[in-house]
């Protein structure tokens, strides 16, 4: 139980030589204190493990709703350009289309105007 227990230990922090044996030396003292640590420590590297694996599966939500909104953004870029060109060309949408588009346009084009 010992050398298990001093192996468990060692795995958590850096213990000198003179550490290791003045724990083996009064194990009776250290023993439940020790136990105690460990299981913490166990708890604690579960619980990281858990947080680490939501921080990954954040990252990739998130991510991917980037990947979304900035293919919604081009499409609205390529709605803009279209309405234009028909504006140019002289050709009405009606105000109905208009006004949708500028609905769309609105949310999710995200360039600011600088005039």
């Amino acid at each position: 139980m010992t050398c298990e227990l001093i192996e468990k230990l060692t795995g958590i922090v850096k213990l000198s030589d003179e550490e290791i044996n003045e724990i083996t030396s009064a194990m009776d003292t250290y023993s439940e204190v020790l136990q105690e640590l460990i299981e913490v420590h166990t708890k604690f590297s579960q619980a990281f493990e858990r947080k680490m694996q939501l921080d990954t599966r954040y990252a990739s939500l998130n991510y991917k709703l980037y990947e979304t909104f900035m293919e919604v953004h081009k499409n609205a870029i390529i709605i803009s350009a279209l309405r234009t060109e028909l504006g140019i060309r002289g050709k009405d949408l009606g105000e109905e289309a208009n006004s949708k588009i500028s609905r769309i346009l609105r949310k999710y084009l995200v360039i600011d105007k600088f005039y």
